[in-house]
């Protein structure tokens, strides 16, 4: 539970502090980088309730560590280091 509540409240923090970032430099690719961190939150959403109804299980273990995986190597590497190029472009 203590893993999934820092999640959240980084989660929270660190997107907002982003989208708002590409809002301030116009980036193209906004609409789809938030709906990528809403499909994230609402995900992460289903886990907490998960969490509820199971209690702590190595299944919702192997869920959280999915989708921080899944996240680090295809939102990260690839729209964070898009959106952290088009930043460096527009100086």
């Amino acid at each position: 539970m203590k893993m999934l509540k820092y999640l959240d409240e980084y989660v929270m923090f660190h997107f907002s502090v982003e989208e708002r970032i590409m809002t301030e430099h116009s980036y193209p690719e906004a609409d789809l980088h938030e709906a990528q961190h809403a499909e994230f939150i609402e995900n992460l959403l289903g886990l907490k309730e998960d969490l509820v109804k199971q209690n702590h299980g190595l299944g919702l273990i192997l869920k959280v560590n999915r989708l921080v995986f899944d996240w680090m190597t295809n939102h990260i590497r690839v729209s964070d280091k898009a959106l952290g190029a088009y930043l460096k472009s527009t100086g």
